[in-house]
């Protein structure tokens, strides 16, 4: 007996043996084999670690300007500074700006008056021409995008809006908004810096009366026009991770936005603008951020006043330069502004007659050049112009630097 039960116990032991090792278990159940995990090549691992890598944020920094404005004072002293007939140096004009120019990625500047100097005579308001040489010192400053969609960009007719394109096609890094040579061409102009695409796009509430003729190749961007509008900043939204408007509205010297331009911001958040430049009023606006349908935010500059002009009112020898980076993030490509400010700008006219027109950020400016200026005797101080700067634009955005 003992030994049948040592016997059976030893079968036993030996099947339950055998059966571990064939790595199955009852008729009934059958289980598959378990293979080990296999171990990860170094590819592999590689491509895994790069994966869980976060991937750097891109930047760029765009900086625009206002009415750059060329009052016969100006081109005068342009042209006295050479001693030439029709040769002109306007270095000295924007030489303390020229280097926060330089160094943004993009600048974008509003060239108020044409520059047809080929075809018509110089002259200054209220219809003004202006020598091809601005736009040689804005090109040699380092200005990317200029915008002609503005109440002056007729004031010499189609010739002197031809000309004026013309002069712009032979600079092949310039892109110009807000007007064309061919209206048939209907390509929204892009910039890429540093893998960030910029779209850029132009519009004017008026053109001060003057139109084109109907049988004209050329065009010009109304805001008047919505449905046109619509189109382009939408197309513009889904080509460029970035919209840039420069809009000329509003009322001139009215340090205020009004309903419509608020209304016409809003509207073209909703399309798919992401910064908007405000020109026009010769006199600084507001900054704010609004919030369009889809949730992103669009920053909003609704004047910078002039950056150069020879106006008789105090508030428009003040005007200012959005400063904006913009960041990509790398993982997900979104868009944000790393910083938004308004640095202040004064223009300096010398008493007497207004001499040697210059312009200055208001970092370097000083109470004496304030004393000096020719509208001084107008109630023009250093003072009174940094009160008005903290007063229409506040502590948000402003930047004394």
């Amino acid at each position: 007996m003992y030994r049948k039960k040592r016997m059976g116990f030893i079968i036993l032991m030996f099947c339950l043996s055998v059966s571990m090792l064939a790595g199955c278990s009852s008729k009934n159940s059958p289980q598959k084999a378990i293979s080990p995990e296999p171990t990860p090549s170094a590819t592999e691992k590689s491509t895994t670690q790069k994966a869980e890598t976060p991937i750097a944020p891109s930047y760029a920094v765009l900086r625009a300007v206002g009415d750059d404005i060329i009052y016969n004072t100006i081109y005068w002293q342009a042209q006295n500074r050479t001693g030439k007939a029709k040769q002109y140096d306007f270095a000295p004009v924007y030489a303390n700006v020229a280097p926060d120019i330089a160094k943004a990625d993009i600048a974008m500047v509003n060239q108020e008056t044409p520059l047809a100097s080929k075809v018509a005579a110089l002259s200054s308001y209220p219809q003004f021409n202006s020598p091809t040489a601005v736009g040689d010192q804005l090109v040699s400053m380092g200005f990317d995008v200029v915008n002609h969609a503005n109440n002056h960009v007729l004031d010499q007719g189609e010739k002197g809006l031809l000309a004026t394109l013309s002069y712009w096609a032979e600079k092949p890094n310039i892109v110009v908004t807000g007007a064309s040579a061919d209206k048939m061409k209907t390509d929204i102009p892009i910039i890429t810096k540093n893998g960030i695409t910029f779209a850029f796009l132009g519009y004017t509430e008026m053109t001060n009366g003057f139109s084109l003729p109907k049988d004209s190749n050329a065009t010009i961007y109304y805001t008047s026009d919505e449905t046109t509008m619509k189109q382009q900043i939408t197309e513009a939204n889904a080509k460029a991770d970035v919209v840039v408007i420069s809009v000329h509205w509003g009322v001139e010297y009215e340090n205020k936005p009004n309903e419509i331009q608020k209304n016409l911001a809003k509207k073209m958040a909703d399309w798919g603008a992401d910064i908007i430049i405000g020109t026009h009023p010769h006199v600084v606006q507001p900054v704010e951020t609004i919030k369009a349908k889809d949730g992103h935010e669009t920053l909003v500059y609704y004047s910078l006043g002039n950056f150069l002009a020879q106006q008789s009112q105090i508030s428009t020898m003040l005007g200012g330069m959005a400063d904006i980076t913009v960041k990509k993030d790398g993982d997900s490509g979104k868009i944000t502004f790393e910083t938004a400010k308004f640095v202040p700008l004064v223009i300096q006219c010398d008493k007497p007659n207004a001499r040697n027109i210059r312009i200055y950020k208001f970092s370097q400016y000083t109470k004496a050049l304030a004393q000096n200026h020719v509208l001084a005797s107008k109630g023009f101080t250093y003072d009174g112009a940094k009160n008005h700067f903290s007063d229409v634009i506040g502590s948000s955005y402003l930047s004394w630097e």
